[in-house]
């Protein structure tokens, strides 16, 4: 059995971890709506770049949660994430490229490399969710609202042990001067998904072309 060591950044925003937790379910009229939390966690200072709920995992919640972390807490330099198929879209891939992000993906069956974000799902479900009365919760908007006061008042101010005491917006604050911000995030991404889709097309337009020479 291979000996795992625990490593950690020495800076904020230089690796990101991203992943999905199963949510609670909410009571929307006759229906029971699963959830699911999207969230990114700071390598270096366990602070939590975005955390939401949605009603679906799939392509468009990734590109809303990371777009929020990113004009929230500045561009990381590295994403490391799972093999989950929204993760290794191409879109997303060329999303992250485009605001100088380089995206990594997670051996398979190796959850322990992603030891940090489930750690923090753990306490997620140990200190936030085992607190809820769902009854009360009647929409998304109320879960998050709820999750991101508690996010703001209990975890991102609660001393961390690997942190020497520190809390995570201590510590992440205490170097914001490494924040590298995305002040055009919106028009970076389309503009490199339209230069993207250009190639694309220019590339099968040659290949028609190509294909009409040699049967002509």
């Amino acid at each position: 059995k291979k000996e795992i060591k625990r490593f950690a950044h020495q800076y904020i925003n230089e690796l990101w971890y991203g992943d999905v937790m199963y949510g609670p379910y909410i009571q929307e009229g006759r229906k029971k709506k699963p959830t699911y939390l999207m969230a990114y966690i700071d390598d270096a200072s366990r602070l939590i770049a975005h955390g939401e709920f949605y009603y679906t995992q799939n392509f468009e919640a990734l590109r809303h949660s990371f777009k929020e972390a990113v004009l929230k807490r500045g561009i990381p330099a590295l994403l490391y994430t799972d093999n989950g198929k929204i993760y290794r879209s191409q879109q997303f891939e060329f999303m992250c490229a485009s605001i100088g992000c380089s995206l990594i993906h997670s051996k398979p069956f190796v959850p322990t490399s992603r030891g940090k974000i489930e750690r923090f799902f753990l306490t997620v479900r140990e200190r936030f969710l085992s607190q809820l009365d769902m009854n009360e919760i009647k929409s998304l908007d109320a879960l998050n609202l709820r999750f991101w006061k508690w996010l703001d008042e209990d975890y991102h101010k609660k001393p961390h042990s690997s942190l020497n005491g520190l809390t995570p917006l201590d510590f992440f604050m205490s170097q914001i001067s490494r924040v590298k911000l995305c002040t055009d995030y919106t028009n970076t991404v389309r503009t490199v998904a339209n230069q993207e889709q250009t190639a694309v097309s220019h590339k099968c337009t040659f290949k028609a072309a190509y294909s009409r020479k040699i049967h002509n």
